[in-house]
């Protein structure tokens, strides 16, 4: 069945599919390589391949990428390295480049022969190098491109069912009507699957499909996929303090290109995508606090032309590198605080400059979260193992490193949904060229079970954005003529025969499923290639890998570590069982002769509190007693005593005017007015007499007399003035 039920941009993502996953591109990449330098006749840096790739064949690659390929070409012994990082084909490759030339010359020589025979003896009057040219140009490459994988099932069956293909139609509509049905038979004739000469011709015209849809897809192909998706195609992407240095070359990164090439890559998607680059207010702060560092670090040094050649090339850290290859290129020393005084002070503006705009939010509430305090002091011990391990030579990260890499993951991470299955449906993403950073994101992934990582390196992401830039015609025309050439479209061979195979599967299980419709298949397979995009990075998975089987091994540590403490607290807890019985019986037990004991003391204090009230009873009675018997018994004898001894001295002065006991009288008045006068104080100051009933007597007693006597004074007084006005008036 040469016909689909998919559309074509469908077919041209299945096979763009299946071929990235199979490395396709990567071997395309490096029969490109090999064929720049074989066109060049010299030999070439990785630069130059680059710049000449561009040239010859209207592709751009970053150098890493090209590089990356090189050392695989010269691991497979094709390519051999020289002086000053020149390459070039080793002798052996190249004679078997010139062998399968030759062999191609013949197939074509061959295949030619055969249509010409077979042109002859269906279609006579048609002339052979003109139908041959028009068959290779206007229908062969057309037809594969339609076709793609199926074309091998029609080199391989019935070559009737060429009918039904589009392309075949087409072609025949450029003749006359009445040659139509001769050219018809004369092609079928030609396309024999029988002869291995002709299958061979063609499955060649196959491997070159292979070659173009492996590296992008046509733009009408995107901009149908993307109208049938249905979805808008949004990234958000936060970048990290090193992928900030690495853009505005403040470091010496071999990052530093990847990271250029992806703005350069934004920029050109930029009507096509929504890409938007952010850095957040922590990212801001590390990287000031970075720049402040070097600018201390650097200030007093001085590098003349001779001294930064020896520091460039000694170790030391990137920023502090890249400010001594600055010197050199000056030729003169550099002043640090000039140097880093733009980047210290405006830092958000020049990135603003590069296509990276401020988010504005605060993350300051994700430092007291528990997972991230966790996930913080995990990478703290882990850092510190490291330090241990490698010694003065490992740099560990310090704490507010640690800390704002922590932060962006978990802040970049929430803004997801909760669950992601695919690279369109994250949208939020940090790019960072830390490979600890990565290491961490992918400890995480694994931990949370996630297939999609919320870190990804630049080339990562070059390569997942590299889905919608469309493939160029100049690369199509310059990949097809160069057909030719043995080293960019090789044999026909078992791996493209089992690729061939598994596309045609993949095409027939969506063609059978009716449940699903072109949209679902349409995001279906833009997922697949995207996650395929995000896992296609050897290098830089092999070094992530490191870092997380690293972390791995450390969480298996502290799980083992747990496990023992574990097994320490289960024994423990034992321990403290019985311990705890013990002490509920002795508890029970003290509870029991505490509460005899209380009942002891309550009546020790009832006991305590009855003797001190009668002490305190009869102190009090001997108080008033003695009070009774100083202030009272006492004073009363004086008085009666006084009275009578003074009496009969005062009747010498008043003789015959009053009497004895007159006399004895006035002196005991006197006398006993001083005394309640007294007594009445003295008393007043002893609460215990004070209160006491026969004292509030005696206090209402001497009242009541000092009135009498006032008014017994007042009488007098009154009868003696009365007395002294009648003597005087009258």
């Amino acid at each position: 069945m040469v016909n689909s039920k998919l559309p074509a941009e469908l077919v041209s993502l299945i096979h763009y599919i299946e071929l990235n996953k199979t490395g396709w591109w990567d071997r395309a990449i490096q029969q490109l390589i090999i064929a720049t330098i074989w066109l060049s006749g010299k030999t070439l840096t990785a630069q130059e391949i680059s710049e000449e790739l561009h040239n010859t064949f209207f592709v751009s690659f970053e150098t890493t990428k090209v590089q990356s390929e090189i050392e695989a070409l010269l691991q497979s012994g094709i390519l051999i390295p020289l002086s000053k990082g020149q390459y070039k084909i080793s002798e052996q490759s190249l004679r078997e480049f010139e062998k399968e030339l030759t062999e191609f010359e013949e197939i074509e020589r061959e295949a030619k022969k055969k249509f010409a025979e077979s042109l002859k003896n269906c279609c006579p009057t048609l002339e052979c190098e003109g139908a041959w040219r028009n068959v290779n140009e206007q229908l062969v490459l057309p037809m594969v491109q339609a076709l793609g994988a199926r074309t091998y099932e029609l080199i391989s069956g019935d070559v009737t069912e060429l009918e039904k293909v589009p392309t075949f139609q087409s072609f025949l509509e450029q003749y006359q009507l009445e040659i139509r049905p001769l050219l018809r038979n004369a092609i079928i004739s030609f396309l024999d699957p029988r002869n291995p000469t002709i299958r061979s011709y063609i499955l060649r015209y196959l491997n070159a499909y292979f070659f173009l849809e492996a590296s992008n897809l046509r733009e009408d192909s995107l901009k149908a996929l993307t109208k049938r998706a249905g979805q808008a195609v949004s990234f958000e992407i936060f970048v990290d303090t090193n992928f900030i240095f690495s853009i505005l070359g403040l470091h010496e990164n071999p990052s530093n290109e990847v990271a250029l090439f992806l703005l350069d890559l934004i920029k050109q998607l930029s009507n096509k995508i929504s890409v938007k680059l952010f850095v957040f207010s922590p990212t801001i702060d590390e990287a000031i606090r970075v720049l402040k560092f070097y600018r201390g670090y650097l200030k007093d040094l001085r590098l003349t032309p001779n001294l930064a050649d020896v520091a460039v090339k000694s170790e030391i850290s990137g920023i502090a590198r890249k400010f001594a290859q600055e010197s050199r290129n000056m030729g003169q020393p550099m002043n640090a605080e000039d140097y880093f005084a733009p980047y210290i002070t405006d830092l958000i503006m020049i990135l603003r400059s590069k296509g990276v705009e401020f988010y504005d939010e605060r993350v300051d509430h994700y430092k007291t979260k528990q997972e991230v305090i966790d996930d913080i002091m995990s990478q703290w011990e882990y850092e510190q193992r490291l330090q241990r391990e490698r010694g003065a030579t490992f740099r560990a990260k310090g704490y507010d490193q640690i800390e704002h890499d922590v932060v962006l993951w978990h802040f970049v991470n929430d803004k997801r949904s909760v669950r992601v299955e695919s690279p369109l449906d994250a949208q939020n993403w940090v790019v960072t060229v830390d490979f600890r950073f990565l290491g961490f994101d992918a400890f995480k992934k694994r931990v949370l079970l996630s297939r999609i990582p919320v870190c990804v390196h630049p080339t990562a992401l070059i390569q997942m954005l590299n889905f919608w830039v469309p493939r160029t015609v100049q690369f199509e025309e310059a990949l097809v003529g160069s057909l030719q050439w043995p080293f960019l479209f090789q044999e026909f061979d078992p791996k493209a025969e089992k690729l061939t195979i598994r596309i045609l599967g993949t095409l027939s299980r969506f063609e059978n499923v009716e449940e699903l419709t072109k949209e679902t298949i349409t995001n279906i397979l833009i997922n697949e290639a995207l996650r395929n995009k995000l896992t296609g990075v050897s290098d830089i998975e092999k070094e992530v890998e490191l870092v997380r089987e690293a972390l791995v091994e450390e969480n298996k540590k502290v799980r083992e570590k747990l496990e023992v403490a574990e097994s320490k607290v289960n024994k423990t807890k034992l321990v403290i069982s019985k311990l705890q019985q013990q002490i509920e019986k002795s508890e029970k037990q003290f509870a029991e002769e505490h509460q005899l004991r209380m009942s002891l003391e309550t009546r020790i204090i009832e006991l305590e509190s009855r003797i001190e009230t009668i002490g305190q009873q009869r102190e009090l009675s001997h108080r008033r007693q003695m009070f009774v018997i100083r202030w009272f018994i006492l004073p009363a004898a004086f008085i009666i005593l006084i009275g009578l001894a003074t009496s009969s001295e005062i009747l010498r002065f008043v003789s015959g005017k009053v009497g004895f006991w007159e006399a004895t009288i006035g002196i005991w008045s006197l006398f006993s007015i001083i005394w309640l006068w007294l007594l009445a104080r003295i008393g007043s100051k002893d609460s215990g007499i004070k209160l006491w009933q026969p004292f509030i007597f005696l206090h209402k007693f001497k009242n009541w007399a000092f009135a009498v006597l006032g008014a017994l004074t007042l009488k007098v007084l009154a009868s003696a003035i009365w007395d002294w006005i009648k003597h005087v008036f009258y």
